[in-house]
């Protein structure tokens, strides 16, 4: 079953977690050491290379995205994000190209099949879409696109238009938290909430174009 398959309930708690974990670690880091976030501020390329490494490893992106935000401010961290997930989403798109499609395939999982199925057959849109969900794995899908080796250049586009709208919700998230500004974290959130709406108005859509 796909995402847009879940019951109501377990969606939505899955949203209020995504949303609520970026808020509560990013306002963590007032208590680390000052000296480290002062290193992190003004060595840029340590933090590319840790949110980098991260998004290889799968770790959430809209948490680095707060993370950044906090740190660099909004326009600063927005760059710094977006170009270090499209950097850590192609390495692990190079490594799924290693691996065999077959591995990633089982009968037990007619749903994923499915999925690559459909991004097989559009797969600058079906990526674009799974990139704008609120929720799934970011890891998977990099493998999964390298892995059953769908085309280089749909894959960047369709990552780096999908990974935006979040990847500016959780930014100004995180600068509001920095600057402990009300209204941007308001801005933040309604933005989020709108985006989720948009996507839940339109599974429907999805479903019946065969799209997710």
């Amino acid at each position: 079953m796909s995402v847009l398959n879940l019951k109501p309930r377990y969606l939505v708690a899955g949203i209020g977690l995504l949303l609520l974990l970026p808020i509560v670690l990013t306002a963590e880091l007032k208590s680390i050491e000052p000296m480290m976030l002062q290193t992190l501020c003004h060595h840029k390329l340590w933090l590319a290379a840790g949110c980098f490494l991260c998004g290889v490893f799968g770790v959430s992106r809209q948490l680095l995205a707060s993370i950044s935000g906090y740190l660099l401010g909004f326009w600063q961290g927005l760059l710094l994000i977006e170009l270090a997930m499209l950097a850590s989403a192609v390495a692990v798109f190079a490594v799924g190209r290693l691996l065999q499609a077959e591995r990633l395939s089982n009968q037990r999982f007619v749903w994923f099949q499915s999925l690559i199925g459909k991004l097989q057959r559009a797969p600058f849109t079906g990526i674009l879409l799974l990139r704008l969900l609120p929720v799934g794995s970011n890891l998977l899908t990099n493998l999964a696109a390298g892995a059953f080796h769908l085309p280089l250049t749909s894959f960047v586009l369709g990552s780096a238009l999908g990974y935006l709208p979040q990847h500016i919700i959780f930014a100004l998230l995180g600068q509001g938290i920095q600057l402990q500004s009300i209204t941007l974290l308001l801005w933040a959130l309604a933005a989020f909430a709108l985006l989720s709406a948009v996507l839940f108005h339109y599974r429907h859509f999805w479903k019946t174009n065969e799209i997710v």
